[in-house]
């Protein structure tokens, strides 16, 4: 009775733990739109409530799944950065899917795709991130022992992810508009520096010379 009441405590505490850590990355939404600032404070929250060694995550970027933010790799500063589009890789099977993903034993699976930086894991579990139906990254835990997540993480991490998905895409969206803005002004900066320019062959010149050192091409 005693041992069975002390599970029953341990469970309720680990669902309020859950749930504090769900209400934190809601509010993180309306707080932070620094997309690296937020990623690493993400991560921070969801160690709260499942262990992981080493954790990732990705945002889909084209054919392209980029690393925004990592724990746990302590000689590489954002353990796997980039991994291209394939069927035979475990997060890009979360992407297809749209689907949480278990590997209880990674040396077992023909979806892991091994890494130098990945050698310590055995164990790896991986989230969409979704939003509008749409997926816009995917969140990986790693556990350098085989055989620890469950179903009951996956589902809590899928719960999460919806949240997470929110907060990135607002702070992608202001990043992007950041840029856009900076842009356009730099296009009003150029156009006010040629505007009083009549001689046509100077006008090139200075055009080009203008966008090439404003707006940082390479090649004009």
């Amino acid at each position: 009775a005693v041992e069975h009441f002390d599970a029953q405590t341990d469970a309720l505490s680990q669902a309020n733990n859950r749930l504090a850590s769900l209400n934190a990355i809601s509010a993180l939404i309306g707080t932070s739109l620094d997309l690296e600032h937020l990623t690493d404070e993400i991560l921070a929250q969801v160690h709260k409530t499942i262990a992981f060694d080493s954790a990732t995550l990705f945002l889909l970027k084209g054919d392209i799944l980029e690393a925004a933010a990592s724990r746990g790799f302590s000689e590489h500063q954002r353990g796997m950065n980039t991994y291209p589009r394939t069927k035979h890789n475990s997060a890009w099977q979360v992407v297809d899917d749209k689907l949480p993903l278990i590997i209880n034993d990674v040396s077992k699976s023909e979806l892991w795709e091994s890494r130098p930086e990945l050698s310590k894991v055995k164990a790896w579990l991986g989230v969409p991130l979704i939003y509008k139906d749409r997926v816009v990254g995917v969140l990986t835990l790693d556990k350098n022992e085989p055989n620890v997540f469950s179903d009951a993480d996956a589902r809590y991490v899928f719960t999460l992810a919806y949240q997470i998905a929110i907060a990135v895409e607002n702070a992608q969206l202001f990043e992007e508009w950041e840029k856009q803005s900076t842009r356009l002004k730099l296009i009003n900066e150029v156009a006010q520096e040629i505007n009083t320019i009549l001689d046509i062959e100077d006008l090139f010149d200075a055009l080009a010379r203008a966008i090439f050192e404003r707006l940082k091409y390479d090649r004009v």
